[in-house]
């Protein structure tokens, strides 16, 4: 999740007037199906490589100008504390990897958006966690966060061809492990829960309360999530087309 998800988490000075599956979250959801079924349509419009690039650069833009309006939101208008204010959750991460890996290209940022944006932020539109409708900025910074990275995730598989190899699953776990290495003993020192491995349980429901108890719900989460990588690999390949036609991982 993100650092408007974080926020989305802390306990708020009001009763929540957001919830799941209500006009608000319908609502966030067909403005980011919309705006995808766009960045789509214009691949039939634009074709050239020089189009396709101004398109990836727009694109790492809006994302900057998304992750930064959440971050900045929760650094300059809500109280800091240790256990929420660190840009540490998944979706945090994958913010800055996105509009990174669009710019430089760089194979091991495009493995982890491809992976993470799947596994991790698309939970945020089934599972939301923010707690105020669109009256609210925090509304807005977390569903244009988290749009931003499934956007780039969308341009770069069907855009610029990326596809997954097994070498791909490997780099998109080895940064899930180095994320991983810092907020697990992050969360012990801090008593925080960031990456929801801690010892502690989001505020709304989700699956992780089904997990069991901590630590082993932690490990459970790993498991999980190298079944999600391998699944995606192997339906990653099977799509048609790409730059990685007839590559072996």
């Amino acid at each position: 999740m993100s650092l408007a998800a974080t926020l989305a988490d802390a306990p708020p000075p009001a009763p929540p007037d957001f919830q799941p599956w209500s006009f608000a979250h319908l609502l966030a959801l067909g403005l980011s199906a919309g705006a995808l079924v766009a960045i789509l349509g214009s691949l039939r419009v634009f074709r050239s490589p020089a189009a396709h690039r101004r398109i990836r650069i727009a694109l790492a833009a809006l994302a900057l100008v998304f992750v930064g309006f959440s971050m900045g939101y929760w650094l300059f208008v809500v109280p800091w504390t240790w256990q929420r204010s660190l840009p540490l959750q998944a979706c945090d991460v994958a913010g800055v990897i996105a509009p990174l890996a669009l710019l430089t290209r760089h194979r091991l940022l495009r493995a982890a958006l491809f992976y993470w944006s799947i596994a991790f932020t698309l939970q945020a539109f089934v599972q939301p966690v923010v707690q105020r409708g669109p009256e609210s900025p925090i509304y807005w910074a977390f569903w244009t966060s988290h749009w931003a990275i499934i956007a780039c995730a969308t341009w770069d598989f069907w855009g610029e061809g990326f596809r997954p190899t097994w070498r791909d699953c490997g780099l998109g776990l080895l940064a899930a492990y180095a994320w991983l290495a810092v907020v697990f003993p992050l969360n012990m020192i801090l008593g925080a829960n960031y990456g929801y491995v801690g010892n502690d349980a989001p505020r709304v429901p989700s699956l992780i309360d089904h997990l069991g108890p901590w630590p082993w719900r932690a490990l459970m989460i790993a498991a999980i999530g190298h079944v999600v990588f391998a699944v995606l690999t192997v339906a990653g390949r099977l799509v048609p087309g790409g730059e990685n036609t007839g590559e072996r991982g």
